[in-house]
């Protein structure tokens, strides 16, 4: 049994639970028909939108239920508030406020940062952003009923920001280093809830800040950033990443001699680079174009 058959909307009404049955009861499921339940047993419930309810309630006992259901059996007069907000992606700062109630004979807005209207369908612009509890009220004269509906926004202005990724196992040098090398960037954007990294290897990343890049050269990196409103921010830093890759190549004039024999060795690597040189004998040099000599004869793999 419900306290009262016609109701605003947001007007209490209070279910009562008439089940008899011999063993106590255990169990209750009510459905109000707008979507809600409630497993009371004499539940208080709102009704936000205006229409007609079907009700029904299980009651159980152990293992014995039984079902009641009234249809048509609760009425939500005029009116209802509802809104809904556009976000402006050029100015973020601004929303333009749409009202959807039904049988709102007056509407007044509060915009929750101390700014109120009783236009239809405003259009606010905030000094900052943040979250505000924006309440719409609508009246109807016929039926008396007056009903609010509060929403939370969020007003965002995405910033792409990123850098080099800085902690005890990468620093501004790695900046620099041979193929393959894979690198890694520290995303600082603002109000994003997603993001993709474009290379200009031509690889994207969506929503990876990480990279393994293959090919020697430099390397931008753009990063595109979306906001929970589909808003977008790009930052791009030219030449980010350089890249070496380094052909190690060598020539001698003699290969063949007698004992105490010595040898010139030319580094040909490309791009000019240090070297170590290990000349088989247990000999080494980090020299570019060394001179070593050999004293026993014998055959001597050079790297």
């Amino acid at each position: 049994q419900a306290s009262q058959l016609i109701s605003c909307p947001g007007g209490n009404i209070d279910f009562s639970d008439l089940t008899i049955s011999a063993s106590p009861l255990t169990n209750w499921f009510w459905d109000f028909g707008d979507g809600n339940t409630s497993n009371l047993q004499n539940p208080i419930f709102q009704y936000q939108l205006t229409g007609i309810y079907d009700v029904s309630l299980i009651a159980a006992s152990n293992n014995c239920t039984d079902t009641f259901k009234i249809l048509n059996y609760i009425e939500i007069i005029e009116p209802t508030a509802i809104f809904i907000e556009e976000y402006n992606c050029d100015n973020p700062l601004k929303v333009v406020f749409e009202s959807l109630s039904i049988g709102a004979d007056n509407i007044f807005w509060d915009f929750g940062d101390g700014n109120t209207s009783i236009q239809i369908n405003p259009i606010h612009t905030y000094a900052i952003k943040g979250i505000y509890n924006v309440t719409l009220t609508a009246s109807n004269n016929l039926t008396g009923c007056t009903h609010e509906f509060v929403k939370p926004i969020k007003l965002t202005i995405p910033e792409a920001s990123f850098d080099y990724l800085i902690n005890p196992n990468n620093g501004y040098e790695d900046s620099v280093g041979c193929a393959p090398k894979r690198v890694y960037l520290n995303n600082t954007s603002q109000d994003m809830s997603y993001f993709k990294v474009l290379w200009s290897d031509g690889y994207v990343g969506f929503g990876i800040v990480d990279h393994l890049i293959t090919n020697a050269g430099q390397f931008d990196v753009t990063m595109i950033i979306t906001d929970p409103h589909g808003c977008k921010d790009t930052m791009t830093y030219d030449n980010m990443f350089r890249i070496n890759d380094v052909d190690a190549d060598f020539e001698i004039a003699n290969v063949l001699g007698c004992d105490s024999m010595l040898v010139n060795f030319v580094d040909l690597s490309s791009p000019a680079s240090s070297v170590i040189w290990n000349f088989g004998d247990g000999g080494n040099s980090i020299i570019n174009n060394p001179q070593h000599i050999y004293y026993a004869e014998g055959y001597y793999d050079v790297t």
